[in-house]
């Protein structure tokens, strides 16, 4: 018999988008925020709200590899004692809530794993606001960043002392999102990283790509 290599192509086309889209924990619900989006793009997050969440075709590799690599660095912190993928809700306000899971959480601190195509000497900023929710919500005062190559393992271990500074900033841009979606008034356009906007899904939306 003749392996069926179309067959075998166009199963796994679909089965890793739908690992990749594959969630159950996120609702995207005005009112209920989720770390994650803090650091991206005003705009990008205010769609993904209204719209839906969506992957580009780079994304969804991207995002396979990172669930894979997670899995993977997770188990370990938990054979260490971690507890792992720890679940919390926060309240900014009556009316704005942050939920989110902590990737690992033991030992007087937290751990965040990152799986990234060049390792930094430092913490990305976009993911320091992140964390910055995880450790007020958790009451925490340390971080450690597991930053991990998505091409060959290499990682980097990374302190990170809870700053207030950055915490008040992460809360601003949760609240001017949530202000954002209850007026229906667009966000100004805000990216991070320069890839946030040749991946974004929301490209033909975006007055910087379209001016």
């Amino acid at each position: 018999m003749v392996a069926d290599l179309k067959f075998i192509r166009s199963f796994f086309d679909n089965y890793l988008v739908r690992r990749a889209t594959e969630d159950n924990f996120h609702k995207y619900e005005i009112g209920e925020y989720y770390p994650h989006l803090v650091g991206v793009c005003p705009l990008k997050a205010y769609y993904t709200y209204k719209i839906g969440p969506y992957i580009s075709d780079r994304g969804v590799r991207f995002v396979n590899a990172g669930i894979i690599y997670h899995e993977f660095i997770l188990e370990g912190y938990r054979q260490m004692g971690y507890k792992i993928e720890v679940p919390f809700e926060y309240h900014l306000t009556p009316n704005v809530r942050v939920r989110g899971r902590v990737d690992a959480l033991g030992f007087g601190h937290i751990v965040e794993v990152k799986t990234v195509s060049r390792l930094p000497s430092e913490p990305y900023f976009n993911h320091l606001l992140q964390v910055s929710i995880y450790a007020k919500a958790l009451g925490v005062d340390e971080v450690v960043f597991h930053y991990i190559l998505r091409n060959d393992m290499r990682y980097r271990l990374i302190r990170w002392e809870f700053d207030e500074s950055v915490y008040k900033q992460a809360v601003k841009r949760i609240l001017s999102l949530h202000e954002a979606l209850v007026s229906g008034v667009l966000p100004k356009p805000d990216p991070q990283i320069p890839t946030e906007c040749t991946d974004c899904p929301f490209r033909d939306r975006c007055p910087l790509v379209n001016r």
